[in-house]
This record gives C-alpha cells, structure tokens and sequence, in this order.
C-alpha cells in the first residue's frame, strides 16, 4: 500500500457526512489518493445510540486486524466522549476534524467549502454547529458544545460552487438547524432568501426542531417553491408525561396544532419524524398515546430508535427502566404501524404529478426522489444522476411506488 493513501468511513447524521467530504478534498488537494487498500483508514464517528458506539468500535477493531500496517484516525463525537478507543492510532476531536491534513503533516491550503458529494446526487451543505438544547437523553451538547454559524455569504459561495458542478439539490444541514445565526445576527429564513434568490435548484431543509417551525418559516415555504415541501420533525413521544421527561419543551397538543398549521399552508408536505421507545418510566398507556399520534399525524416515514441510556445524561440517571424485551416488543408494534401508515400515505398520490431529482440506478430502473420525500422507481434509458424531472406515479406494488417520466425540468 502506498502511504499518500487514505479510505473515509462515516457514521450517523448529515452533519457528519458533510464533514467527511471536507476531509476528503482536503487530502485529495493534498495529493493524496482514495482507496481501499489504503494506509490512513479515517473512521468518522457517532455515537448517539449504544447500537451505533458498539457498530463504530467493531468496525476500528476489524480494520486493526485487517490492516495491521496501517494507521487508523479516529474523529469525530466518540473521541469527545472517550479518549481510549481500542484499535486507533490517532484520535481527533469534533474541533480539529477538519485538520485532519495537517495533523498528518500536510502543508496545503485547508479547505473550507466542498466542491462535489462523492456517489450522491444531492449535495450536504453545513451551516451550523453545536447544540444549546438539553434534551435528557441526548448526548450531542457534550460532544457538540461549540456554537458557530457559517456566514450567509460563505454558505452562498458554497452552495453556488456546488450548482456549477451540476447539484440540483441542496440540503441545508446542522446539529441544531434552527439555531442557525443566532450568534452572527441573521436567521435561517434570511439565508433560505439569499439561497431562493440566487441558487436555481431546490433547497431541503434537514431535521428542524418543533419550536423552530414558526409561523413566518412556514409562511415562507409556502411562497417559495425552491423550498422543498418535506419537513423532518423530531416528535420523539407523543406522551406529555414521557416529554416532560426527555425536556422536549413541548407537549402533544402543540405537535398536533404545529403539524395541523403546517398542512394547512404548505400543499403536498410530507412529515417525517424520529420516536424514542422506552423512555425510562414509559409504561403501556405513555406507549400507546405515542402510538395515537401517530395515527392522527400520519408521517411519511418514522425512524424509531430504543431507548439508549448515555453517558452524562440526566436520562441515564432516572429511575424506572423499561426492561429490553418490552421495548423490542414495543419497537415491533410501532414499526408495523408506520409501515401500514407510511404504505397508505404514499398510496395517496397515486395519479400525481411531482417534481423529482434522479438519485441513482438500481438494476434496471432509476430512484427519483421527489420534492416532498417521496421515492419513486422509474424504468428508462434516457436519465442521468441529478437530473431534476416531473415524474407521474402509475403504481405500487410491494410497497414500492412506480412511475414515469413525463417532462424535464433542467
């Protein structure tokens, strides 16, 4: 293996893939090729959940054994968490990750804006970091502490070099999104402006906390169709007993009248959303009220996660853990209900017409995603990745929706 080499391996949010690719072309301005049969294996971490730690740990272990030659750099959310990390050679925290080049003795000029998204046809674009929220269960504070918000301008730059490399989709991407300028006095809506007025692709929004969807956010949805109409909404319980409890800083009630609002004003929206099962104290009736609100919400897609007791979190300490067998029983119970809602949904737009970007190709038919989250399976010879389409959804069938394409739009 030659030492100017390097592989990436990234777990958990957008945020964390975003920074890989920094750390990608910052090597690769460095001269340095990406393989597999690499000497520097970057191991990219997170470790929100037990499940993705344990994940993260067995993979270092695995490439120790695989490449006893080579040098392994551990970076990112664990490292903040725990300096003793069996396997690695060099630890990097959150805040020098994107020196990564010049801890390995590289002198070229850092990077600070990406160019391209390896094997996507959308494009990650972090504009915020750190989180002041303190959710009971969470760990980000303590691995994300630092505040900082990328200026407009920057973001603007970024997203425009991206547009030239022929990205006709953008996601804006944070730890806690809406936070986004409260430290440079602007806001998000102000950049989502700028970005309207100058980008001619879409923009999708990346997960936003409920108390951040306010009424001039979605206003602003509504009249700005660069906006995509898809909004991802932690609700993580529907229960106000098991809320208060995670210190969400809101109740049922609120998620209901918030979402109500949403649908009202923006056409075709989808929702998506994440849902914690067994929350300490979580007994039947606190499930089956989370279960409920999903019912009447109806999201397009529900990520569920078990409850995953985490260092430095007040939710670690409380008393009344739900035993593992109840919540993989709970989780199952949940999973079947979102497939069934999630199926029904996508069957209601059987017959419309929707804007849609190529994704990739699986076999012999492409994956649009559209506008408002919608995957859809398009046979044809005539698409390329990237391109953004208006795509008619015919069927589906085993849960897959199916459809053609029925005009381009760039």
């Amino acid at each position: 293996m030659r030492l100017n080499t390097f592989k990436i391996y990234t777990f958990g949010c957008k945020v964390n893939q975003y920074e890989s690719q920094l750390i990608r072309e910052n090597l690769l301005e460095a001269e340095f090729k990406e393989e597999d049969d690499a000497f520097y294996h970057i191991v990219n971490t997170c470790c929100v959940t037990q499940h993705t730690e344990n994940k993260v740990r067995k993979l270092i272990r695995h490439l120790r054994r695989l490449y006893p030659s080579s040098r392994i750099i551990v970076c990112g959310c664990l490292v903040e968490l725990d300096r003793n990390i069996e396997g690695a050679d060099i630890l990097v925290s959150n805040k020098e990750k994107e020196q990564i080049h010049r801890i390995l003795g590289l002198h070229s000029q850092r990077r600070d804006k990406i160019t391209f998204f390896k094997n996507r046809s959308r494009a990650f674009v972090k504009v915020q970091e750190g989180c002041r929220n303190r959710c009971s269960y969470c760990v980000i504070p303590f691995t994300r502490y630092s505040i900082h918000s990328k200026p407009v301008k920057n973001v603007l730059e970024e997203v425009l070099i991206l547009e030239s490399k022929g990205y006709k989709e953008i996601v804006i991407c944070g730890t806690n999104l809406g936070e986004y300028g409260k430290d440079i006095g602007v806001d998000l809506i102000s950049l989502l402006d700028i970005l309207c007025k100058n980008y001619s692709g879409r923009i999708r929004l990346s997960s936003l906390e409920p108390k951040y969807i306010t009424d001039p956010l979605i206003h602003f949805m509504k009249e700005h169709n660069k906006i995509c109409p898809h909004l991802h909404i932690p609700f993580q319980s529907g229960d106000d007993k098991i809320l208060s409890l995670m210190n969400r800083g809101y109740s049922r009630q609120f998620l209901e009248d918030l979402i109500s609002k949403i649908r009202k004003n923006i056409h075709s929206i989808s929702i998506t959303t994440d849902i914690i099962v067994g929350f300490p104290q979580e007994e039947e009736q606190n499930f089956l009220n989370t279960i409920s609100l999903i019912e009447k919400i109806r999201p397009l897609k529900v990520h569920i996660f078990s409850f995953s007791p985490r260092k430095f979190t007040l939710a670690s300490q409380l008393k009344g853990k739900v035993c593992p067998q109840v919540i993989r029983k709970r989780r199952e119970r949940l999973e079947e209900i979102c497939r069934r809602i999630s199926l029904e949904v996508r069957r209601n737009f059987l017959g419309e017409e929707l804007e849609g970007i190529v994704e990739n190709k699986k076999g012999d038919y492409f994956d649009i995603l559209t506008s408002n989250y919608l995957r859809v399976k398009v046979n044809s010879a005539s698409l390329n990745l990237k391109d953004l389409v208006r795509v008619k959804i015919r069927s589906i069938k085993e849960g897959d929706l199916f459809g053609e394409v029925v005009g381009g739009i760039q």
